[in-house]
């Protein structure tokens, strides 16, 4: 669990307020503010270049988000010929915020960007299954989305405000939540990311 220093926000035990009615004791939540860097603008191809569909491993080029922290993963699809290839899935590898492994299967979509819903610290590898060829051979990329991983499991969308580039935004972030997965806790801000600083604050 850690230590008590800095305050641990999932010590639920320590986390109750004496209410002005002497038999109720309220939970006691805490404000945090994430600093969440500079992260860079959407990247769809910076994970694998546009390659040939495959079944068996792409080729990662950078296997971490520009400007770092975690984001969710894209795949796009270009079609080459007449007729769309059979896209079967392609299975995403890696880590989350907390290092730990992540597994995230997306299914591509025709002349589209998917957006995965986790958000990878690292992609240490990206497989092709089930890809059957059509017409030509047909492409991908894949990605870096918009998603901006938060360091907190939450209950619920508890996020108060974002600020970008030292502004707060008017409008609260989109925000996906999970109290079991870290990678499924999300914030897609209103402005577009261009490697400006970013913080997200939350109720703990």
């Amino acid at each position: 669990m850690g230590s008590l220093f800095p305050f641990n926000t999932n010590w639920a035990a320590l986390r109750k307020a004496q209410s002005d009615v002497g038999a109720i004791n309220n939970n006691l939540k805490t404000v945090v503010e994430y600093d969440a860097g500079s992260p860079g603008a959407l990247d769809v191809d910076r994970i694998v270049v546009s390659a040939n569909m495959i079944v068996g491993a792409y080729t990662i080029a950078v296997g971490a988000p520009l400007g770092g922290g975690a984001r969710n993963v894209t795949v796009t699809h270009t079609q080459v010929g007449g007729v769309t290839d059979t896209l079967g899935t392609i299975v995403v590898v890696g880590t989350d915020l907390n290092d730990e492994a992540l597994t995230e299967t997306i299914i591509p979509s025709d002349g589209a960007t998917v957006q995965g819903t986790r958000a990878f610290k690292t992609v240490t590898s990206v497989t092709g299954a089930d890809w059957v060829i059509a017409e030509g051979n047909d492409t991908i990329t894949v990605g870096f989305g918009d998603l901006i991983g938060l360091p907190d499991k939450l209950a619920c969308n508890s996020v108060l405000y974002a600020i970008f580039n030292g502004v707060r935004e008017a409008t609260t972030p989109t925000v996906t939540f999970s109290a079991t997965v870290l990678a499924l806790n999300t914030a897609d801000l209103v402005a577009v990311l261009d490697g400006s600083t970013v913080a997200i604050a939350y109720v703990v």
